[in-house]
């Protein structure tokens, strides 16, 4: 997201609004991840009410072709 559009609260309010839809059409689980160094990720799911499942070693690689550990996030439909 552009800098100028940061910290306004825009992400998390979409990301409320696709687990919403995503439970009233049916989903029961929802799942994220994260690398365990971008911690604006994890900020959101935290604020959307997802839980922390655990951290994936070496999960998936970025841009530069190096490996990182993923933090693991779900939320279930209640």
């Amino acid at each position: 997201m552009n800098a100028d559009y940061r910290n306004k609260g825009y992400i998390t309010e979409a990301v409320k609004a696709v687990i919403n839809h995503l439970f009233a059409i049916g989903f029961e689980r929802i799942e994220a991840f994260a690398d365990v160094e971008n911690k604006a990720s994890t900020k959101v799911m935290e604020k959307v009410g997802m839980q922390y499942e655990g951290t994936l070693r070496k999960y998936d690689v970025r841009r530069d072709d190096s490996l990182y550990d993923a933090e693991m996030w779900s939320i279930i439909k209640v």
